[in-house]
């Protein structure tokens, strides 16, 4: 991150860095790999909110802190010994951390660095893009400690098919960082040296462009990948329409044409 500035950490185990139009969004535990806990889930989606309703935050990008971990999945220390509404409440704040990614107008960049297990794949999963190190290491590892991967298989199934979902769940096995590009979980790896930069570079760019314009087609996509082919097509051609007399698809065909920099509106 370069010309970053520091967020004091007014929440447990979530901290923000900003670095001009971009926010870091680091899950803040190496100790224990950036496990994730109850009150990390609340922090995270208390986070996603605040960000969400900044103006000057044009994307998102969520990180693990160090240089080890995305986030190795549940702390293990929190899943065992409890009554079920116990359990069910712990398991809401999965859910809702998840649904936060999606719900939020901003774009959410994953840079995952090391490993992304369990929980750690279902939030790089729900994010909009996801570039990842060479040396990051993906899995749904739950079916080894008798559990089973029910709600992330949610958000990462709609990526990656149910037969592959399966698979994944069922034998629990690890995968490297290519694999996951190949089966659409990753859009880019690169050298995990030069992975906070690439993403870096990556979010500017997408800070760069019309933040309406973006959450539009961010909510357009993953409401539409939930249709069949015709509807799909109707529900685009009316946000398309809708697109076309914003007033910031006028400035930016104008600023085309005239050979400038677009302003936003």
């Amino acid at each position: 991150m370069t010309g970053s500035e520091r967020t004091p950490p007014d929440r447990p185990y979530v901290r923000i860095e900003r670095s001009g139009r971009i926010a870091w969004l680091i899950l803040d535990r190496p100790e224990v790999h950036n496990a994730l806990c109850t009150a990390m889930n609340l922090a995270l989606i208390d986070a996603l909110t605040q960000l969400d309703d900044d103006a000057s935050v044009g994307c998102i990008v969520l990180r693990g802190a160090g240089e080890r971990a995305f986030s190795a999945g549940a702390d293990l220390r929190e899943v065992t010994g409890k009554q079920a509404e116990q359990y069910r409440a712990e398991f809401d704040t999965i859910a809702d951390s998840l649904d936060a990614i999606r719900r939020t107008t901003t774009l959410v960049i994953a840079a995952v660095r090391g490993y992304a297990l369990g929980g750690g794949l279902g939030l790089v999963a729900a994010a909009d893009l996801v570039i990842a190190a060479d040396d990051a290491v993906f899995g749904t590892p739950e079916i080894t400690i008798g559990r089973f991967p029910f709600i992330i298989s949610v958000v990462i199934e709609r990526i990656i098919g149910p037969r592959k979902m399966a698979e994944l769940a069922f034998t629990g096995e690890r995968f490297n960082a290519h694999e996951a590009r190949d089966m659409g979980l990753a859009n880019r790896v690169v050298p995990a040296a030069g992975l906070w930069e690439s993403a870096e570079a990556l979010a500017a760019r997408l800070a760069s462009f019309s933040p309406a314009v973006l959450a539009m087609g961010k909510d357009a996509l993953r409401t539409a990948a939930g249709m069949d082919v015709g509807q799909a097509l109707a529900y685009m051609t009316d946000r398309l329409t809708m697109n076309a007399v914003m007033p910031d698809s006028e400035t930016g065909v104008s600023a085309f044409l005239e050979k400038r920099p677009p302003v936003w509106r």
